[in-house]
């Protein structure tokens, strides 16, 4: 239940957050496509036998989509992880146990609260860093137009102008 909570909380905060992201690229269908059939996949890998410890295969999803999709990709697809783990837990030879130190069922469960904080994790920081970037260029090209513009008045000034410091002349104008 704190799964699903968890999960389900931090997915439908994002979901109805309201705001796009314009700065991250949409990833392609194909990426998606194959991003959900993995996703599954690791999911089934993990349940298909208890014995087996394949837990970390739910790491492998969670890379792909914080490193592919945007913050609202990245939401739908903890969804669909914690949803397939979901239904997988109920397949009659699942027999992850609530017994013992440290139960196979809860270290399941942790790792999934674990690897869809990393999916929004990386996500939100490729979001982040993609928005610095952008105001990073509109900065530039704001300094680059008004370096644009001194020049232009120094070039067309009428009186004669000498920019020196200690090494020499570092600028003149055609007066």
């Amino acid at each position: 239940n704190t799964v699903f909570c968890f999960v389900g909380a931090s997915t439908f905060m994002i979901l109805f957050y309201g705001h796009r992201s314009t700065v991250l690229p949409v990833s392609s269908w194909t990426n998606r496509v194959g991003l959900a059939g993995t996703a599954v996949a690791c999911v089934y890998g993990v349940y298909y036998d208890p014995s087996l410890p394949l837990s970390w295969l739910l790491l492998v999803p969670s890379v792909w989509g914080g490193l592919t999709l945007t913050v609202r990709g990245t939401a739908y697809l903890i969804l669909t992880v914690s949803l397939a783990a979901a239904g997988m837990s109920y397949l009659p030879n699942v027999h992850f146990g609530y017994a013992g130190l440290l139960p196979a069922a809860s270290l399941v469960d942790v790792l999934i609260i674990v690897s869809a904080t990393f999916a929004l994790l990386l996500s939100l920081l490729r979001e982040q860093r993609g928005s610095l970037i952008a105001e990073l260029d509109r900065k530039g090209a704001e300094s680059e137009a008004q370096r644009q513009m001194l020049t232009t008045v120094f070039n067309s000034m009428n009186d004669g102008v000498l920019l020196l410091d200690r090494a020499g002349i570092q600028m003149y104008n055609t007066a």
